[in-house]
């Protein structure tokens, strides 16, 4: 993926050890260059554009993904953005008040183009427009809440090492 001299400098950075297993660094590294690292380059070019963004990390893991040894993964977020919990069998009381969270800011933001338009949401927590100066983002678990984004100095390193900005 990173060819045979930008691999040795990823190895580097993400070393394989007792700590950190291969398929560990595997799934890590996936994540980063199928989503994260595409993603944050994409937001930094729109919201460079004058254009709003806004980012969001939802990491919530249902009581049934960590029975099967699953974690947060890649769409688990659509029955909460839609408020569909009950199609796929999810109903805990935390579970509904995510929904209910995600679901009036997705809602707002397709009226609107702005997701905290009206305080519809349960919280009250203003969801910062995302820019590649202040890279906030939301995070929505139990708890939601604006945070920096995640990892930014390891998808900053990916960034410049794999597409060389």
């Amino acid at each position: 993926a990173y060819g045979y001299d930008k691999a040795q400098t990823v190895l580097e950075r993400f070393p394989v050890n007792a700590d950190n297993p291969a398929f560990q660094r595997t799934r890590e590294l996936l994540a980063y260059n199928l989503f994260t690292v595409g993603m944050k380059i994409y937001a930094d070019a729109l919201s460079q554009q004058g254009l709003d963004v806004y980012g969001y990390n939802f990491d919530y893991v249902s009581p049934q993904d960590a029975a099967a040894g699953l974690g947060a993964r890649h769409a688990v977020e659509i029955p909460y953005a839609f408020n569909t919990l009950a199609a796929v069998g999810l109903n805990a009381p935390e579970q509904q008040a995510l929904a209910d969270e995600m679901h009036a800011r997705w809602v707002n933001f397709i009226k609107t183009g702005e997701p905290n338009t009206g305080k519809s949401a349960p919280s009250s927590i203003d969801w910062p427009r995302y820019s590649a100066a202040h890279p906030e983002i939301m995070r929505f678990n139990t708890v939601v809440k604006v945070e920096a984004l995640p990892h930014k100095d390891d998808i900053e390193f990916l960034e410049r090492t794999v597409y060389g900005k």
